[in-house]
């Protein structure tokens, strides 16, 4: 076992000549640390699986009325288009960042949300995270209007306004740029970054791709 070497004296018996011995006390080694159970995540961020929630309820509902791999049906439903939206349809600013097209872009948003939603929300907690999550999203929203011209699905603009977010934070909690280039959870959050672009690329099918031009 481990430990550290403690010295103390000791006699022989004869003539009283002291003899250093040495007794080895034994140190517990740390746990390693345990990743949080799905039961303690909700409790940290009820909020970011509500999220969750409301995204697969309304890809149910959108799947038995239709395929939510069809634009047609996608449109809707909710997705954002900007002839809709200068016509008068303003609510799909919003309600795009809940409609998904199919079930693998769903799952990676559901994933996204539960990593790095919840680290914000801890972080802001609840009613700050709500408001950034909205804003990000209504912001995304409008960018689609006016800087495209694309049918755009999903939860990107809040998940993008989420990652800022994190990396703002961690930014300010390290004194040097060198250091937060170099932090391990800023190079995760980049490399996930890199992984869920090209997998939602990957993942798309083609006719959806020369349409929507971001894939979450």
């Amino acid at each position: 076992p481990s430990g550290i070497d403690e010295h103390s004296n000791g006699t022989n018996g004869t003539g009283g000549k002291v003899i250093p011995f040495r007794r080895r006390v034994r140190v517990e080694e740390p746990e390693p640390a345990r990743k949080p159970t799905l039961g303690e995540r909700f409790k940290a961020s009820p909020l970011t699986f509500i999220i969750g929630i409301v995204n697969v309820a309304d890809f149910v509902w959108i799947e038995q009325h239709g395929s939510s791999n069809d634009l047609g049906v996608l449109v809707r439903f909710g997705a954002v288009e900007s002839s809709l939206v200068h016509a008068g349809d303003y609510w799909r600013i919003a309600s795009y960042a809940v409609v998904h097209s199919g079930w693998v872009h769903l799952i990676m948003n559901t994933w996204a949300g539960a990593s790095w939603c919840t680290a914000v929300a801890r972080m802001l907690g609840t009613w700050r995270f709500l408001l950034l999550y909205v804003v990000a999203a209504l912001g995304g929203g409008a960018a689609i209007v006016v800087f495209s011209h694309a049918i755009t699905a999903g939860a990107s603009g809040a998940m993008f306004g989420i990652i800022g977010a994190l990396l703002t934070i961690r930014y300010r909690q390290l004194p040097t740029w060198t250091m937060f280039t170099r932090d391990p959870g800023v190079r995760s959050t980049v490399a996930q970054i890199a992984l869920w672009t090209v997998l939602g690329v990957v993942a798309l099918p083609m006719p959806l791709l020369a349409v929507v031009r971001w894939p979450l």
